[in-house]
């Protein structure tokens, strides 16, 4: 699990590989509105039409370094 603190205002935020491996598979694309992940909502929405549904049997294996990844990219602090 891994914890991440908004220097602008002090949020913090969870990112944990057990739920969202479980969360994922579970609200699809909206996993990702729902962590204000635009990119990957947009992405995965592309990827689920373009196969049928069948991304979702492999996009849930990455979302949870996509998350980590988010949140470094926006300036969030590890703690």
């Amino acid at each position: 699990m891994a914890r991440f603190r908004n220097p602008d205002d002090g949020t913090v935020e969870e990112a944990s590989s057990d739920r969202s491996a479980f969360w994922a598979p579970v609200f699809g694309i909206f996993y990702f509105a729902y962590r204000k992940n635009w990119k990957h909502f947009f992405l995965s929405l592309t990827a689920a039409v373009v196969s049928f549904g069948f991304s979702w049997l492999i996009y849930p294996l990455f979302v949870y370094r996509i998350n980590n990844g988010q949140y470094d990219r926006r300036g969030w602090e590890r703690i």
